[in-house]
């Protein structure tokens, strides 16, 4: 039996019901765990490096598409070295409240017509690569970023979050517990919503997550 399981085909097999299950098998970004509590834990993450594109509209095929193709994963890899990359886990969205934009520019529809609330997906690079070191894109819309070593308050949850304003209302909760308890941010802080699963896993096994930054730890609190 153990030979079995070194099939190539019964090994895609259980990659893809591992999937299915929400096992997540890629490649994370580094961390350590510094604090744990019953509703979030405080994650200390070494720098990583992320590949991203803005969004348009509600939908993310396109810019998923355009990451993808990015790292090779429909046909060849849209990148200078024609490298591929393997895929890693989370995806990254952030939510820009109020970026002035130029009307040409993809935005996503909001009230106020010269202040439009704009997007971004990110893919997480394997850790091996960095900003000197990772192909370039050859499509503009897609760029490069160094996230520097940082310190954020995680809120795990499952199901389907489809929407940044499902994600948002988590986000609210968690800002306000945290300032609550003691914990700094920083005026004006960006938080990050992590999805770890393909569309096709289960959702109550799905694993979404509000990654807050933080600037520092309460009072006393040792870690």
């Amino acid at each position: 039996f153990p030979s079995l399981f070194k099939r190539p085909s019964i090994r895609r097999w259980s990659a893809a019901m591992g999937s299915v299950l929400g096992i997540i098998a890629e490649e994370t970004p580094k961390h350590s765990v510094i604090h744990t509590s019953p509703h979030f834990i405080v994650r200390r993450y070494e720098p990583y490096l992320l590949a991203e594109t803005k969004m348009s509209g509600r939908g993310d095929g396109p810019p998923f598409q355009a990451l993808a193709r990015y790292i090779g994963v429909f046909a060849t890899p849209e990148n200078q070295a024609k490298q591929a990359m393997a895929m890693t886990a989370p995806v990254f969205m952030t939510e820009d409240k109020g970026e002035k934009i130029a009307m040409t520019a993809p935005v996503l529809q909001s009230g106020d017509a010269t202040c439009e609330d704009t997007r971004t997906m990110s893919f997480v690079l394997p850790s091996k690569y960095t900003l000197e070191s990772a192909p370039t894109p050859t499509n503009p819309s897609v760029t490069l970023r160094e996230v520097p070593a940082r310190m954020c308050a995680v809120h795990k949850f499952s199901g389907r979050c489809s929407s940044m304003a499902a994600a948002s209302e988590k986000a609210e909760w968690l800002k306000k517990h945290l300032v609550e308890l003691g914990f700094k941010l920083d005026a004006g802080t960006k938080w990050d919503l992590a999805q770890y699963n393909p569309p096709w896993t289960l959702p109550f096994l799905r694993t979404n997550e509000i990654h807050m930054p933080l600037s520092g730890l309460p009072d006393g609190m040792k870690v």
